[in-house]
Order: C-alpha cells, then sequence, then structure tokens
C-alpha cells in the first residue's frame, strides 16, 4: 500500500512561521447613557430580587428551627418590608450613579480619547 494514499491527514511539506496570538486594540471613546442606564437597573434589580429572596431563606430557616422568637418589631413581614425598601431605594440609587458615571466618562473621554483595550 502506497503512504501517499492513506485516508489519514497529510503532512504539510513547509511549515510557516510560528502562529502568534493576534492582538487587538480597541478604543471605548463613547458610552451611550441610555444602555448604560437600562442594563445597571436590570442589573440592580436582579440583585434587588436576590437579596429579597435570600432574606426570606435566611430568614425562614432560623424561625423554623426555633432559634427566632417572633416579636411584632422582628416578624417576617417586618423584616421583608424593610429589605424590600432598601433594595427599591438601591436599584433607583444604583441606576442613577451609573448613568451619571456614562455622562462623566463622556465628558472625559473627549479629553483623553477615550479608554484603549488590548485584547489578545
Amino acid at each position: 500500500m502506497d503512504p501517499d494514499s492513506s485516508p489519514g491527514p497529510r503532512p504539510c511539506a513547509a511549515v510557516g512561521p510560528a502562529l502568534r496570538p493576534r492582538k487587538v486594540r480597541m478604543r471605548i471613546s463613547q458610552a451611550d447613557p441610555w444602555s448604560v442606564m437600562t442594563a445597571s437597573f436590570l442589573l440592580s434589580l436582579a440583585v434587588g430580587i436576590y437579596v429579597i429572596v435570600a432574606v426570606a431563606v435566611l430568614w425562614a430557616v432560623p424561625a423554623a428551627i426555633g432559634v427566632i422568637d417572633p416579636a411584632p418589631w422582628l416578624s417576617p413581614g417586618w423584616v421583608l418590608k424593610i429589605t424590600a425598601a432598601v433594595a427599591v431605594i438601591n436599584t433607583g440609587l444604583a441606576t442613577s450613579l451609573a448613568t451619571l458615571a456614562a455622562f462623566v466618562y463622556n465628558a472625559a473621554a473627549r479629553f483623553v480619547g477615550g479608554s484603549e483595550l488590548t485584547l489578545s
């Protein structure tokens, strides 16, 4: 059987230069405030829901095994109301601050040209 007629891959006769990682340089010169606002709102909303669920679970387990005595000011409803209020305030503040940061970044990027990122 002839070695050149084998069905497998054939070795290359000439090997090119060694493969080097490709580098890509990107410049971020502007951030769209609307996109930053929607992304930060959705992210902070998800974090708020996560915190409410975590507090509910972390409250229910000790209450179920009798570690926490029910008290009027320490009831599960009161704790979840306070947690929800903090989550709503946090969502509003995080969204506002991220949007403000986008405006500040755009103003600074006009002077310095933006941020440069090199990926390889």
